[in-house]
C-alpha cells in the first residue's frame, strides 16, 4: 500500500467515524410537531431560523410556535449549542432584547415535558424540543432533522 492511499484510507475512516458521532449525538433530543403539520423533516437551518424567530409560519400559512423543555435544561442546552449555535445563556439573552425591542416572542419554555407535549398536540403550528426518551402521545409525531 503506497503512503497516498493510506492517508486516503485514514482520511476516510475519520470523515465516517466523524459523520457517525455527528448522527449518534442528533438522537440526544427529538423534534415533535402537532400531527397536522405537513411535514416529516426539517432542516437544521429551518430549526435554526425558527428558534431565532426568524421563521414565523409553515409552508401553509400557519404560524410556527416553538417550544423546548426546560425541566433541567440539559435538553435545550444540547439543542441550542448544536442547532441553534449559541449558548443557552446567550440564546436568553438574544431573546430578552427582541422581546423588550418589541421585535418578536421567544419560544414557549415549559419546565414540565408532559405540558410541552400536550401543547403541541392543541396547537396545529406547535413544534416542540424534548428528550430523546419523551413519551409522545396521539396527535405528537416525531419531525426527523436532516441537514
Amino acid at each position: 500500500m503506497s503512503l497516498r492511499t493510506l492517508i486516503k484510507t485514514i482520511i476516510r475512516s475519520i470523515i465516517t467515524i466523524s459523520l457517525l458521532t455527528v448522527n449518534a449525538y442528533a438522537m440526544e433530543f427529538i423534534v415533535v410537531g402537532n400531527e397536522r403539520l405537513n411535514i416529516a423533516t426539517i432542516s437544521k437551518d429551518d430549526l435554526r431560523d425558527i428558534y431565532l424567530g426568524k421563521k414565523l409560519f409553515w409552508g401553509d400559512n400557519v404560524k410556527i410556535q416553538s417550544t423546548y423543555e426546560c425541566c433541567d435544561c440539559i435538553t435545550a442546552k444540547d439543542f441550542i449549542e448544536n442547532i441553534v449555535g449559541e449558548d443557552l445563556d446567550n440564546f436568553q439573552r438574544y431573546w430578552r432584547r427582541k422581546l423588550f425591542s418589541g421585535s418578536g416572542i421567544p419560544p414557549k419554555k415549559f419546565e414540565n415535558v408532559d405540558e410541552l407535549i400536550a401543547f403541541v398536540a392543541k396547537n396545529e403550528g406547535a413544534l416542540g424540543i424534548v428528550g430523546k426518551d419523551a413519551k409522545l402521545i396521539a396527535r405528537v409525531k416525531m419531525v426527523k432533522v436532516v441537514k
